[in-house]
């Protein structure tokens, strides 16, 4: 995974609404609900 959705997410919007879980093949991108039910509907990205 390059991580491009992850930085801009966080980086970019300010939003921290995405991240990483696991490491090495088990390693993915994830929301985290508690912060994407609200900041998620509006970035629209």
């Amino acid at each position: 995974l390059c991580g491009l959705c992850v930085r801009y997410c966080n980086e970019i919007k300010k939003a921290n609404a995405i991240g990483f879980v696991g490491r090495g093949t088990e390693r993915r991108v994830v929301f985290y609900p508690e912060i994407a039910s609200t900041v998620c509907a509006s970035c629209r990205e």
